[in-house]
């Protein structure tokens, strides 16, 4: 479930991007005469980023951070080598480099979760995040992009209410495969 996000929110340096408001909710900035995404075959995810001047940071541990970090890194990379394009690490032409950052953490409470299966009228407890992404060409390391996409879960359709992190999951996964899908479309001229 989308959240809206405020300009505000952004993170990144926005200084020679203009807005394109047909993504909303989602923020999304472009480089005019940035190269499309069927530019790229190849790209570098950077190790993914976490936002610690954030209240909700608080609610995890290192442990579940650095967790979270690599479950979305890991995503990415699969959503992206399952539909046949390569992750590398290194710079040129072609290659397109991704940074994430994550914002706005709130962790759920599996224990509040998993009781609502049982005792009806329990309220509920859902995961958010909030994902910036900057997309730099990789040779010549211009800025082309930002995008910042905030999500919530939702106890209705939570696939693992047991979970303290199915919700915040769910979200890496949908980003991974609306990236991959987004890159797949882009290079079908569709």
């Amino acid at each position: 479930m989308q959240r809206e996000v405020h300009n505000a929110d952004v993170l990144a340096n926005l200084s020679g991007l203009k807005q394109d408001k047909s993504h909303e909710p989602v923020l999304v900035y472009i480089r005019p005469g940035a190269p499309k995404l069927d530019n790229y075959r190849k790209f570098i995810i950077d190790p993914v980023k976490v936002n610690y001047g954030d209240e909700g940071i608080k609610e995890f541990s290192a442990e579940e951070l650095t967790y979270l970090q690599n479950y979305f890194h890991n995503a990415m990379r699969s959503a992206l080598e399952d539909a046949g394009y390569e992750v590398v690490t290194k710079n040129g032409k072609g290659v397109l480099r991704v940074s994430f950052t994550l914002t706005d953490l709130k962790a759920p409470q599996s224990v509040t979760n998993l009781s609502i299966l049982l005792v009806p009228g329990l309220s509920t407890s859902v995961g958010a995040v909030t994902i910036e992404a900057e997309f730099r060409d990789a040779h010549s390391n211009s800025l082309n992009a930002v995008v910042v996409e905030s999500s919530q879960g939702s106890y209705l359709f939570n696939q693992k209410p047991w979970s303290s992190m199915g919700d915040i999951e769910s979200a890496f996964d949908h980003w991974a495969e609306g990236f991959s899908e987004s890159v797949k479309k882009a290079h079908s001229g569709s």
